[in-house]
């Protein structure tokens, strides 16, 4: 259900059905039909994208974690998994797109299939409106908390005590005097190597701009139900609850349907220009900064279309040329 939810997303996103690649030589010039699921493929804690195999591989392993934290020594299958999923299935739609997109021919390549799979399971969690709204009252409007709403995977993580989360949408902590998002780390981009560490990266920008969009959409709310156009920390009232959920679903559609291409993007979202704030919150980060001409830095800002570039790492590749980790 939720790999057909997330082709789904990207059939209308694209206009077209979904194609799939194979890495197999003798597939190349083939039509795959069909991607295939495996729901007890791997007796470990992992799951993976198989190009050899145009299929979805996904592990069960014993839970690890401390008593009282989730169930230790149960069964964890990652097939159950909402957010693994749907990570897995955006790796394979992205490797139909192009089919050497998971050849790792520069540094960015893998940790950008990495970090374009986790943006799509991110925003998907923006996608029922009762969840989102009872997270949002659960954090009183801040979305910038650790929440189900900004953490991925949080069985797999618990469970292997890699903490409440796998990874997260939020890639720096918050500053305890102003309440706010601390400035990111400029240097991440020179030091973080693996590809998960360096896709977090776009993440975090992709995310930073949903925020930035959601607070933009919500402000007047905010101001006409609390006195202030930012959360208070007060406990917000069920009806604005359920109102700032419509917005934040809204907001991260505009961000979903920028995945499908330029084209896709409609003037609302033109207007809140999503591109340009995904580019703002990456220079930011020095990775614009890096990739732009030297003897354009001052001139002119990059172009949206440069915004698709994190670094890979070869050692993140199975045997079989699937992704060994999550």
């Amino acid at each position: 259900m939720v790999a057909m939810k997330t082709i789904l997303g990207f059939e209308q996103a694209l206009g077209r059905k979904v194609l799939w690649n194979s890495s197999r030589r003798d597939m190349r010039d083939e039509f795959i039909q069909r991607l295939r699921i495996y729901p007890h493929g791997l007796a470990e804690a992992n799951a993976y994208y198989s190009p050899q195999k145009t299929a979805l591989l996904f592990g069960y392993f014993r839970d690890s974690s401390d008593v009282g934290q989730g169930l230790p020594g149960g069964w964890v299958f990652t097939c159950l998994s909402h957010d693994i999923i749907a990570h897995e299935t955006a790796r394979a739609i992205l490797h139909g797109v192009h089919r050497r997109s998971i050849e790792p021919t520069g540094p960015d390549t893998l940790a950008f299939h990495e970090a374009f799979a986790d943006i799509v399971a991110l925003l998907q969690h923006f996608t029922t409106a009762r969840v989102v709204a009872h997270q949002i009252a659960s954090t009183r409007g801040r979305l910038q908390l650790d929440s189900l709403l900004t953490g991925l995977a949080g069985q797999f993580g618990q469970a292997t005590r890699m903490g409440k989360s796998l990874r997260s949408g939020i890639d720096r902590p918050i500053d305890e005097a102003t309440g706010r998002l601390k400035a990111p780390d400029p240097s991440l981009y020179s030091s973080a190597m693996e590809a998960h560490d360096r896709g977090s990266i776009l993440v975090g920008a992709v995310f930073d701009t949903f925020l930035t969009i959601f607070e933009k959409r919500t402000a007047d709310l905010m101001r006409l139900a609390t006195g202030s156009s930012e959360p208070t920390g007060a406990e917000l009232p069920r009806e604005l609850a359920y109102r700032l959920a419509k917005e934040a679903c809204h907001a991260t559609a505009l961000d979903r349907r920028g995945e499908g291409g330029a084209h896709a993007v409609d003037a609302e979202a033109v207007r809140h220009g999503v591109h340009f704030h995904v580019a703002e919150r990456l220079r930011e980060r020095h990775v614009a900064k890096r990739l732009a001409p030297a003897g354009a830095r001052k001139t002119r800002s990059l172009p949206p279309r440069r915004c698709a570039f994190m670094r890979s790492n070869t050692e993140a590749a199975g045997g079989d040329g699937g992704i060994r980790k999550i």
